[in-house]
């Protein structure tokens, strides 16, 4: 049999613990990440998606000054068949941005297009605005700088 002093049995109880703790904080680390949803990594794998291939595109972006609107002409690809639940435009005026909206919860004023639609949007803004962002579903698509109609 072996003749353990209690200094060596001190030692091989350390070890022991060490690693059981070790195997322990292993398992809390992999249960935290098995529990991670899908889910939850799909809004930026869908907003690398939508910024490889924009959904929508704008045509033209413009100032009309008799009216205080900006004239955006957007197109939808026809091919494309995803999920837009949200639209914005960001608009660049001289010291700050203002958002403006559409959606699912929107009007008929303010709808998002079908695949292969064109659609003339009129955005009011209070001064001559500089650019224009849009973003679908959080997610930065395309600027383009506003010119005057």
């Amino acid at each position: 049999m072996f003749n353990l002093n209690k200094k060596g049995l001190s030692n091989l109880i350390g070890i022991v613990f060490l690693i059981s703790m070790s195997l322990a904080g292993l398992g809390i680390i992999f249960n935290a990440i098995a529990q991670i949803p899908e889910q939850s990594l799909s809004p930026a794998l869908e907003c690398t998606e939508f910024q490889l291939n924009p959904p929508l595109e704008i045509n033209e972006a413009c100032y009309n000054f008799s009216s205080g609107d900006i004239e955006l002409i957007i197109q939808r690809s026809v091919f494309d068949d995803s999920q837009i639940n949200d639209l914005d435009f960001l608009v660049s005026l001289n010291n700050r941005i203002i958002s403006l909206s559409c959606g699912l919860s929107c009007g008929n004023d303010c709808k998002i297009l079908n695949s292969g639609e064109t659609k003339k949007y009129f955005l009011t803004v209070d001064e001559i605005p500089d650019e224009i962002t849009m973003q679908i579903n959080g997610c930065f698509i395309e600027s383009s700088k506003i010119s005057i109609c």
